[in-house]
């Protein structure tokens, strides 16, 4: 059976409903204990074989109907420079092609490709757009490429791209321990939940939170138990926002004014949470009219932003 030349993929977003940091490790990272849902809102991921093409991977990107490209690698290692745009790098520091070159050292002789990526999660969010995109980039070769690793082998590579990047690998909803990257299945209810995210105008160093949170007194961490069990119980999403929480939030609104603002104008429609170290913000809606209805509602307040509705969402890369 011949392999195919071109597949393309769903990459989705993920939301952190707990994040707790529990402590500080010798090399320089934090450990945390989170868990995430993956869902509906996603990029998506198109990778086509290219036999004897100049580059060995090149990447496009399309935002809102403009597609660009900055940096491709040409032969004898030159690099062809183009503008990036909207924050979401082309070249070598995009995850999609810093998949394509770990995963080139697993193969005999890797086929130069060309990548095409349709981008609708904002980037700086704290939604994890950039390793989703990098899960689906080893994913895809792995398939284009023949090489037969299975999914543990291709989690345990994703680590080496980025914390966040093996649980995309994960059933949903899942623990990530560790810098992240120890990842388990929860025992959940097969309940969907429905979000509104909505991405404010500005996004957050993910170093300087982490800085800042550092100076802070020090805390009693908090467990995942519960909410892992009110998951396992199959309770409806209103219910579980309570047991939702993120040790970042504090701090990131402390540094942020902009931020702060953000969560005082919201907060007054509905309860908001910051996934990972922002800046986005989520909240949980029952059904269809009040998701338009708050949507409007955010709209009418002129916070500058982007509102989203999805739902969560099983992974596409995980096996069954």
């Amino acid at each position: 059976m011949s392999l195919p030349s071109r597949i393309s993929l769903s990459a989705p977003a993920k939301l952190n409903l707990f994040f707790e940091v529990t402590g500080k490790r010798p090399d320089g990272y934090h450990d945390v204990e989170t868990i995430t849902t993956l869902v509906t809102l996603h990029d998506e991921l198109t990778i086509e074989t290219s036999p004897g093409a100049e580059q060995d991977v090149s990447l496009t990107c399309t935002i809102g109907g403009e597609a660009f490209a900055s940096r491709v690698r040409l032969p004898g290692g030159k690099n062809l420079i183009l503008p990036a745009v909207d924050a979401v790098p082309t070249d070598e520091r995009n995850l999609a092609v810093k998949a394509y070159r770990l995963l080139a050292e697993s193969s005999d002789n890797p086929t130069p490709v060309r990548i095409e990526l349709i981008k609708r999660i904002p980037a700086g969010a704290g939604l994890g757009g950039g390793s989703s995109d990098a899960a689906a980039a080893l994913f895809i070769l792995n398939r284009l490429w023949n090489l037969n690793l299975r999914t543990p082998e291709l989690a345990r590579l994703a680590a080496r791209l980025g914390s966040d990047v093996p649980l995309f690998f994960e059933k949903s909803p899942a623990l990530g321990l560790g810098r992240g990257e120890i990842t388990r299945p929860l025992d959940a209810a097969d309940r969907p939940i429905s979000f509104l995210i909505f991405k404010p105008s500005f996004s957050l160093s993910t170093a300087e939170v982490y800085r800042a949170l550092d100076q802070e007194p020090p805390w009693e961490a908090k467990s995942s138990r519960p909410l892992a069990e009110a998951l396992r119980r199959g309770e409806e999403g209103k219910a579980l926002f309570p047991l939702f929480y993120n040790r970042l939030e504090a701090t990131a609104r402390r540094i942020s004014p902009e931020l702060d603002a953000c969560f005082e104008t919201l907060g007054a429609l509905a309860p908001f949470r910051l996934t990972g170290s922002g800046s986005a913000l989520y909240t949980v809606v029952s059904d269809p009219e009040e998701a338009v209805r708050l949507k409007a509602q955010i709209r009418f307040s002129a916070v500058p932003g982007k509102v989203f509705l999805c739902r969560s969402a099983a992974s596409p890369l995980s096996p069954v």
